[in-house]
């Protein structure tokens, strides 16, 4: 028996067929398909800059760089390093130091440098006889440090130079001085005493200052009396017995005229007139103190 296969039954059948094929097809394409990428940011290599402030030997640094450094480091210059959107440095000396920074990120890194400058501080004395410019030795620290922070609070401002000693001293300092009390001149002070800095190779040189004392065993000096010496010849007996911190590298003619000024003789040398001092910290380049002063730092 032979079936006959109806002609239109097998159009729809093929029809049918090739939907489903198709059908099949679109649903394998769309389920293969993959959801849209989400763009990834384009990084671009930083670019470095920096700011920075000074305080004394104290330097702050702060990176300005662009495009998003992830590692900022620091060469100060000196042999030390550091880290960090901001530091802050402390350096061993006045100087000039070539600072350098470097910004990195994934696509690259950059650098940039700055020169940093510091300047020497110095002190500038005040009289009405003139005025008298003083290095302090950064060989004896503990005095430095002190007279800076005196003078910075103006603590020697209004006191006088209450003994004078033809070739010998000139001496000030004490802050009872500005009392109307003559005879507690030379006993006063900031209520301590600095531990002696005594060298062999600070010697009581014509010009040079040094800072009184007590007789203590110690020889530790006191807090703010100084004195100047006005002997072209020097006072070499004083040579280790007492702490020099500072030379006076302009105004010597200054101090020889108030050595010359009449006082009240020995033993307290007390100025028949107040001499005043005004003290004030100067900050110099050393090039600069070369040329005003003719005085080369070391």
């Amino acid at each position: 028996m032979m079936f006959k296969i109806n002609k239109p039954f097998m159009k729809r059948t093929s029809q049918l067929f090739i939907f489903s094929f198709f059908f099949s097809l679109l649903f394998v394409s769309l389920s293969c398909k993959k959801d849209p990428e989400t763009p990834k940011p384009v990084v671009t290599a930083p670019e470095a800059a920096f700011t920075y402030t000074v305080d004394k030997l104290e330097a702050t640094f702060t990176s300005t760089s662009t495009n998003n450094p992830t590692e900022l480091s620091w060469d100060f210059g000196d042999g030390k390093s550091g880290t960090g959107e901001k530091v802050t440095h402390v350096y061993d000396s006045v100087g000039n130091y070539t600072v350098k920074l470097t910004a990195k990120n994934s696509a690259g890194e950059n650098f940039t440098s700055q020169q940093i400058l510091f300047k020497e501080q110095i002190i500038e004395i005040k009289t009405s006889f003139g005025t008298m410019i003083m290095w302090l030795y950064n060989e004896t620290p503990k005095h430095k440090a002190n007279f800076l922070k005196l003078a910075s609070e103006n603590f020697f401002d209004g006191v006088t130079f209450h003994r004078i000693v033809k070739d010998f001293v000139i001496q000030g300092g004490d802050p009872l001085s500005k009392d109307d009390d003559p005879d507690n001149d030379g006993t006063g002070g900031p209520g301590y005493t600095i531990p002696a800095e005594i060298r062999s190779d600070l010697k009581h040189i014509y010009g040079a200052v040094g800072a009184a004392r007590t007789q203590n065993p110690a020889k530790a000096s006191s807090g703010s009396q100084f004195y100047i010496v006005v002997n072209k010849a020097g006072t070499p007996n004083l040579n280790t017995q007492y702490t020099v911190f500072g030379q006076i590298i302009q105004g010597m003619d200054v101090a020889m005229t108030i050595a010359d000024q009449p006082n009240s003789g020995s033993p307290s040398n007390r100025p028949d007139n107040n001499i005043v001092m005004d003290v004030n910290i100067l900050q110099k380049t050393r090039a600069e103190i070369l040329a005003d002063y003719n005085y080369t730092v070391k």
